[in-house]
């Protein structure tokens, strides 16, 4: 990946964005299994070739920084950060997740995000991401009665209290639906053949992202717009946007 700074930010922060000591461990994390596959494969094929500005990388650090924060102030009884994983045939699934409550027999997850995402409801890969979770965390012996997240809202107004159900403080805990347990072994085995599947084709052949995935809201993609770090390689997105022409 090639970084830029074309905003000019300060060395220090800019380092500190680029730097990351995420460790690749197994076939897949649960977190590239939630992403479409056709992302997930063209970021993989194109890693040396995609360009990404540090300023987008700013909103990331401050949740790494509250996370490392709270880290250091939970309870004993908490079982903290642990990575676990998981065999689904021939292929290892990691995941990691923030917090299990032993007490609660709870997964609870923190997200530094925007208030907009209470506002008009929790996204719905949180809750593929904390029933997957679960997964891991019952096989490895650890019973799970409960998801929830701990949500910071980073752009919360105390202005709008009030208005449309706005929240009162830039904090929500959000209860998750937990899955029956077999809906979310099929969830698993499924994305897991779709995500093999995509490495064995072509870039103009990999299964086109949802209008889900691509957060369409209005007829304007959103994620496709300015979230999507492959759209410069991506055949759907210039075929939808320049009408074919690639």
């Amino acid at each position: 990946m090639i970084y830029t700074n074309k905003y000019n930010i300060p060395d220090v922060i800019a380092k500190a964005i680029v730097s990351s000591s995420y460790e690749k461990r197994g076939d897949f994390s649960v977190t590239e299994l939630i992403k479409p596959p056709q992302i997930r494969v063209l970021e993989k094929r194109y890693a040396d070739e995609i360009r990404v500005d540090v300023s987008e990388g700013l909103w990331i650090l401050l949740g790494q920084a509250v996370h490392y924060v709270l880290e250091k102030a939970e309870h004993e009884e908490h079982i903290k950060e642990e990575r676990l994983s998981i065999k689904v045939d021939d292929v290892v699934v990691t995941g990691k997740i923030d917090i299990y409550s032993g007490i609660e027999q709870k997964i609870i997850d923190y997200k530094v995000t925007s208030v907009w995402s209470f506002v008009y409801g929790s996204k719905p890969e949180w809750e593929i991401q904390l029933n997957l979770y679960r997964l891991l965390y019952e096989d490895a012996g650890f019973p799970v009665r409960g998801l929830e997240i701990h949500a910071i809202l980073r752009d919360w107004q105390k202005s709008k209290v009030g208005e449309n159900g706005y929240p009162v403080i830039p904090f929500q805990r959000i209860e998750i639906p937990l899955w029956d347990k077999n809906k979310a072994w099929e969830f698993l085995n499924e994305r897991v053949r779709l995500h093999l599947k995509a490495e064995s084709l072509k870039d103009e052949d990999l299964p086109p992202c949802t209008p889900d995935e691509q957060w369409m809201r209005s007829y304007r993609r959103i994620r496709c717009e300015g979230y999507c770090n492959v759209r410069d390689f991506c055949y759907q997105y210039k075929k939808e946007t320049f009408g074919g022409v690639l």
